[in-house]
């Protein structure tokens, strides 16, 4: 029978090598792959922050436009009515007090 040969093996030199060419390759890819990731998220918030900002503004713009329209229009014919009504009883209504006054200054 041969001879046979024992191998020792280094716990030490094991880790070493382990952590070398395995676990810190690892963890490079996992930093390269999360900084990619945080730069894309920074991004697309931005962009979705932005949207948001210009949509707002623009509903603004938009609201602003229309009632500034609306201040410049002449008023419906409806509500003319309306107003011309109303103070056809406010001249009634002050003409009866007038009038009810007078009797009044008569009796007193």
């Amino acid at each position: 029978m041969g001879q046979s040969t024992r191998y020792h093996l280094c716990p030490e030199e094991i880790g070493k090598r382990y952590a070398e060419k395995i676990v810190q390759p690892f963890l490079n890819d996992l930093i390269t792959e999360g900084e990619k990731t945080l730069h894309q998220t920074m991004k697309k918030s931005a962009e979705v922050a932005k949207d948001a900002v210009e949509s707002a503004l623009q509903r603004e713009d938009d609201r602003y436009t229309k009632e500034r329209a609306e201040k410049h229009k002449p008023p419906k014919t409806k509500h003319i009515a309306e107003f011309v009504a109303a103070q056809s009883n406010f001249v009634a209504a002050e003409a009866a007090l007038q009038t009810l006054k007078e009797h009044l200054n008569r009796f007193v």
